[in-house]
This record gives structure tokens, C-alpha cells and sequence, in this order.
């Protein structure tokens, strides 16, 4: 498979994918920590929704090859 050449992140595509992996986190301790809560889903739901806002923003930013691209790279390089 032929590689794309994508230019660097802009500085909004860098906050943004900074917000993600905030969000990425905090989705992660709140599904550790509030397993027996009664509202356990409903929280989950809230943070899942920003955590697809912010996605999708980024997604904006950068255009669907270059984020997906970016993301596979991630995914080599910490497998």
C-alpha cells in the first residue's frame, strides 16, 4: 500500500487531539471507578457523547485520510 503524504497537525488539530486523549482517559478511570453506580450508563453516556463531539471536530480539522492515518500510526507505534 502506497503511503500519503499528510502535512503536520495544526495547532487546533494538536488541542484537539490532546482533548481526545483527555477524554479517551477519563472514560477509562470513570468505567474503572463507577462500576456500581446506579447511574453508571448514564454517566458513561455523557462522557462517550464529548469523546464523539471532539472526534468528530478533529475529524473536521484534519480530513477523514489524514485522521485516520494519524490513528493508525498511534496504534503501530504502541502495539
Amino acid at each position: 500500500m502506497k503511503s500519503k503524504n499528510f502535512p503536520p497537525l495544526s495547532d487546533k488539530a494538536r488541542e484537539l487531539f490532546s482533548k481526545l486523549v483527555d477524554v479517551n482517559w477519563e472514560m477509562k478511570q470513570y468505567q474503572e471507578n463507577n462500576r456500581n453506580s446506579p447511574d453508571f450508563f448514564k454517566g458513561l453516556l455523557k462522557i462517550n457523547e464529548e469523546y464523539s463531539r471532539v472526534k468528530g471536530d478533529l475529524i473536521n480539522e484534519m480530513g477523514e485520510d489524514h485522521f485516520n492515518h494519524y490513528m493508525d500510526m498511534g496504534r503501530r507505534m504502541f502495539a
